[in-house]
């Protein structure tokens, strides 16, 4: 029972991440820093009490690709500090499917649970993501100018479509598939140049910089450089030092909310497992 009652907790760790991420787009510290050695004590139980020791060396390697997951998404500044933290202590929780969930629900487990949450998580993440975009950009359609790419774009698709009509039949679907992606992509790219232009780009006062804000500009003082903007996110001895050198205003970037793919991502492979039919 001991992995049914960190499954619920983490369900619901999940849960109070995701109302504070979309409200404030910040996560508590203390969900990662709580939920990470629960996830090492399961295991431990497991271990010893199951012998269960065949999942020792799975439970190293996820933790590691996690982490390594993790850090290159926050390094890139595609993730804030709280998602990386929740990813890493998330590492442990999905290690290994629960066996005690196996007494409620059938998953397809055709690969091992952490590359099946993972999966999960790259898809819903990025539904979630078009979603949440394409919501903003409705709301604000005014302010969101035509979508006008190169037309030298349009050429490989169109080529694509006309071999599709000379391969075999069993591969024409794949052919169509490529060409339809090819079209799209240069539309989401300006698509998504657009979106971060408009909405995800903002001028604030030092005032409300918090921990963890993505600075987007290198900030000066007396000719000396006190901030690179290529620090991942700011810390709050920076924050500090911005104010002792009394600069009123930064440009920063505001990321999507992600910690509500995560919850759909854990939810979805907890119940159904890997849903891709392969």
């Amino acid at each position: 029972m001991i992995d049914l009652i960190l499954i619920i907790i983490t369900t619901i760790f999940l849960v109070i991440a995701t109302i504070s991420d979309i409200r404030t787009r910040e996560v508590p510290d203390f969900i990662s820093y709580i939920l990470f050695p629960l996830a090492i004590l399961t295991l431990l139980y497991v271990i010893i009490f199951n012998k269960q020791y065949d999942i020792i060396l799975p439970s190293i390697l996820t933790f590691l690709i996690f982490l390594a997951k993790a850090l290159i998404m926050y390094y890139s500044k595609q993730w804030g500090g709280g998602d990386t933290k929740l990813l890493i202590a998330l590492s442990l929780v999905v290690a290994v499917y629960p066996k005690t969930m196996l007494n409620y629900f059938s998953p397809n487990l055709n690969f091992s649970f952490p590359l099946i949450f993972i999966i999960n998580l790259l898809l819903f993440g990025a539904l979630y993501g078009f979603i949440y975009t394409f919501v903003l950009a409705v709301k604000n359609r005014k302010k969101i100018s035509k979508l006008k790419v190169n037309k030298i774009f349009l050429l490989p698709p169109i080529v694509l479509f006309i071999i599709s009509f000379f391969v075999d039949p069993k591969l024409r679907f794949i052919v169509l598939i490529l060409a339809l992606l090819l079209l799209i992509y240069p539309y989401l790219v300006k698509y998504i140049k657009v979106i971060e232009r408009k909405f995800m780009i903002k001028k604030i006062p030092i005032s409300k910089l918090t921990e963890g804000d993505w600075v987007t500009h290198d900030i000066y003082y007396k000719k000396k450089l006190i901030y690179p903007k290529k620090t991942p996110g700011i810390s709050l001895e920076q924050i500090k030092l911005l104010k002792k050198c009394k600069i009123k205003n930064v440009i920063i970037k505001i990321g999507i909310p992600f910690i509500p793919s995560f919850l759909i991502a854990f939810i979805i492979s907890i119940i159904f497992g890997n849903i891709i039919p392969f």
